[in-house]
């Protein structure tokens, strides 16, 4: 299974190397703003020998950001949208 934080590239990853191994095409989808995977995908497979499968999940964080600060940091690396925190308030910063 692979976790981690909103839009860092873990379907990315997933695609990468099941091309590497498989010389197959996507399996995820992927996009430049977050939540492009919305659920947990079934088993993807990722190679024959050794037989692998992985799991691609949506990204997570904690229920909420504790401070202003983190919440900018977020949106600047493209974790959050955008809209959350507000256009002109990420430019600002």
């Amino acid at each position: 299974m692979i976790i981690g934080v909103p839009n860092v590239g873990k379907s990315s990853l997933v695609n990468a190397l099941r091309a590497k191994h498989l010389r197959k095409g996507k399996a995820s989808q992927v996009g430049g703003t977050p939540g492009v995977t919305r659920s947990v995908l079934n088993k993807i497979k990722m190679s024959e020998r050794p037989l692998f499968y992985m799991l691609d999940t949506p990204g997570i964080l904690t229920p909420n950001v504790s401070d202003i600060e983190t919440g900018l940091k977020l949106a600047l690396c493209a974790t959050i949208q955008d809209h959350l925190v507000g256009e002109t308030i990420i430019t600002d910063y």
